[in-house]
């Protein structure tokens, strides 16, 4: 998760985007590849906005990484249109199993 320079809150993924970086480090743009901002209306998108900032900073980097690659895979061999809102899911999906 990222701020931009007008205070808006976005979702960056490219790889190695953070690597050796901390927070409130600055990002370089061009290691971007994909851009989700994040959207406020009412105090309902609010909470879901927190939410999801929670859930997010939760998810290993590497997770959503490899989610981004399963999905353009998904839509390359397949040719399907795939919403890009499965790339949370599935990295989170990846995080919440555990091994017994």
């Amino acid at each position: 998760m990222v701020t931009s320079d007008d205070g808006s809150e976005l979702i960056v993924i490219g790889r190695g985007l953070c690597f050796g970086r901390h927070a409130g480090d600055i990002i370089d743009e061009a290691s971007v590849e994909k851009t989700y901002a994040l959207q406020e209306g009412t105090s309902q998108d609010s909470r879901t906005i927190d939410r999801l900032a929670h859930l997010l900073e939760s998810i290993p980097t590497v997770n959503l990484v490899i989610s981004e690659d399963i999905v353009q895979m998904l839509r390359r061999e397949l040719n399907v249109d795939i919403n890009d809102k499965i790339l949370i899911a599935l990295a989170d999906h990846h995080c919440s199993r555990r091994s017994y």
